[in-house]
């Protein structure tokens, strides 16, 4: 599953709570009640995604990558546009579903991001190397 930097190309629905209910396999209307309100969202379920602040659709994307129960999971930026509590919840977020055994994939220039929830890093440096970094 992809969650985009610009997520404004993937939300599409007429509800953020229609937005989490579609990404699951098996509809299950508790769970995305349950994810929405993880994720702060719960005031918002029947608003349009496009409605939303920026901060507050990239919590919708992720919410929706979280319903898929997808096994690997692309997070392009996912801070992008949140506050610093909104960035440590996401961070706790994805730390998280790594636990849960699942390979969680996190692109970002967000560096209290990557101390919350990442456990190896791959750094592009000097635009034309790579130098790896291990936290663990």
């Amino acid at each position: 599953y992809l969650v985009m930097q610009d997520v404004n190309h993937q939300l599409f629905t007429e509800s953020v709570f229609d937005e989490v209910l579609i990404s699951q396999t098996d509809e299950d209307e508790e769970e995305a009640h349950r994810i929405l309100a993880s994720l702060d969202l719960a005031d918002f379920s029947d608003r349009h995604p496009q409605s939303l602040s920026g901060g507050q659709k990239q919590r919708v994307a992720v919410a929706a990558a979280i319903a898929s129960g997808r096994d690997i999971m692309l997070f392009d930026e996912p801070t992008s546009g949140l506050d610093y509590t909104h960035m440590l919840q996401i961070g706790k977020i994805l730390a998280g579903l790594k636990e849960m055994g699942k390979t969680v994939i996190v692109v970002t220039h967000d560096r209290e991001l990557i101390k919350e929830c990442c456990d190896q890093e791959i750094r592009l440096a000097d635009y034309n190397s790579v130098a790896k970094a291990n936290q663990s």
